[in-house]
């Protein structure tokens, strides 16, 4: 008998280191230390990763933007083409002609309203540049200065997204974004007489959250303004040779950089730990199961 028993002992023997081993894996993952394949515990560091926090939900922003452009304006070769038929049919010298290009120039303010990664937005623009011509008479020697100006004012509506990290980065920049205005409103052209009209068109544009100074936040843009205006008013109350037939319209398109103040909430990125520090095991911990020893 005591025989039968000391070999049910022997091959009841692997099972019991089985169920041993299994139990002190659990353990060992339980306490954060898992095996390696040289049955050492190695240790687990915490790992720091950047995640993306979108802005809190909800909440209201208010901005003021100042912008600079160069507009397209082709409507400035009838002004070109003007002077210079007057040059032959007056006997004119010009001393300075018209620009070929102008600079615009844009200010506004915005309100909107950040959810999420959203930003609905309303506001209002204002627009101008203007050029500047100046020629004299042969006949009498006198010298005319000649402008002429335009201004838009629209009203906006549209649409800011942010952008995640993980598909664009802009280095000194917090919180790239992309986004669309849809724009309505009125235009003026001045020249000999004003002709007022009436346009829309959209404004998209690329930008980003530079800095932030308390709930003042940085930020830039550069964008494209596709607009066009038309009038009931001819051209010949516009230009000064009074000799060109027409309705007055005009494109104001362009390409715009903005720079904006606006206080409200920013997109930010927060360091979270992705796993806890645990405790590291000494090589002299023997990871095998113990078991008494056998006596037969």
């Amino acid at each position: 008998m005591e025989r039968a028993g000391s070999l049910a002992r022997i091959l009841l023997l692997p099972l019991s280191w089985s169920a041993s081993a299994l139990a002190a894996t659990d353990s060992a993952f339980a306490a954060g230390n898992v095996p390696t394949d040289s049955g050492h515990a190695q240790v687990l560091s915490a790992t720091q990763v950047e995640s993306p926090e979108p802005p809190p939900r909800g909440r209201p922003s208010a901005s003021w933007f100042a912008g600079v452009g160069a507009p397209v304006f082709p409507q400035r070769d009838r002004f070109q083409l003007e002077l210079a038929r007057r040059v032959v049919t007056d006997s004119l010298v010009v001393d300075q002609p018209w620009d070929g290009s102008q600079l615009g120039f844009s200010t506004g303010l915005e309100a909107g309203y950040q959810y999420g990664w959203l930003r609905p937005a309303v506001g209002l623009e204002w627009s101008f540049w203007d050029s500047r011509s100046v020629h004299r008479s042969l006949r009498n020697q006198t010298s005319i200065e000649r402008t002429w100006r335009l201004d838009q004012l629209v009203g906006l509506v549209g649409l800011d997204a942010l952008i995640a990290p993980a598909l664009l980065k802009v280095n000194g920049a917090q919180a790239p974004f992309v986004g669309f205005r849809y724009a309505q409103g009125v235009g003026r052209l001045e020249g000999m007489g004003r002709a007022w009209a009436t346009g829309n068109g959209l404004q998209m544009h690329l930008g980003a959250d530079v800095t932030s100074l308390g709930p003042l936040v940085v930020a830039g843009r550069l964008g494209w303004n596709a607009l066009s205006f038309t009038s009931s008013s001819e051209w010949n109350r516009v230009l000064y040779g009074q000799d060109t037939p027409g309705d007055v319209s005009w494109n104001g398109s362009g390409i715009w950089i903005r720079l904006d103040l606006r206080m409200g909430p920013t997109a930010k990125t927060d360091t979270v730990r992705t796993l806890p520090p645990v405790r590291a095991r000494s090589e002299s911990d023997s990871t095998a199961p113990k078991s008494d020893s056998l006596v037969p």
